[in-house]
């Protein structure tokens, strides 16, 4: 499975974003290269158009223009979240009044959340983590789900996006 991996990077002195790392883009910007080179060499020895090789192209053209970004504005007291295709992606805003906190909790992906067998690991079931903003009785937004393994990482990652928008931070862990 590919995993999106994020960044956290601070633009100017009151905006912080979170987003999807360059390398995300180059890695589907090469195997786009790959199948598109291919299909030039299969038409030089005269092969007729193939449908796989030009899902494939448009697959992987999709991919690449993906993007997520959150935005941290401390300055507007906004926290802002697009995603989707880079020409025609959604953004959801969320005032900093809103948000009670910023929490770190655990989950098992695979699992009802009101299993009865709880603590019991099937082999499908995998331990994740998630940053999320807790919106009070709004409910919870997840900012970012990762693997156990990447704990401190996510763990840095709430408490700069709490400190940078004065937030508290809560981990469940």
């Amino acid at each position: 499975m590919f995993k999106l991996v994020f960044e956290l990077k601070q633009t100017s002195e009151n905006v912080l974003k979170l987003r999807l790392h360059w390398g995300f883009r180059l890695v589907f910007l090469v195997l786009l290269g790959i199948v598109v080179a291919s299909v030039f060499v299969g038409r030089a020895e005269g092969t007729s158009f193939r449908l796989v090789p030009a899902v494939l192209v448009l697959i992987f053209v999709l991919l690449g223009l993906y993007q997520e970004q959150w935005i941290f504005n401390r300055d507007t007291g906004t926290i802002s979240h697009d995603h989707g295709l880079l020409p025609i992606s959604k953004t959801r805003m969320y005032k900093r009044e809103t948000v009670d906190h910023i929490e770190i909790s655990s989950f098992r992906k695979g699992e009802a959340p009101m299993s009865a067998q709880k603590g019991q690991k099937k082999f499908f079931q995998k331990d994740l983590l998630r940053l999320s903003l807790v919106l009070g009785d709004a409910g919870r937004k997840d900012i970012e789900i990762s693997e156990e393994k990447n704990k401190a990482t996510l763990e840095r990652r709430a408490a700069s996006i709490a400190d940078f928008m004065n937030l508290s931070y809560h981990s469940e862990l």
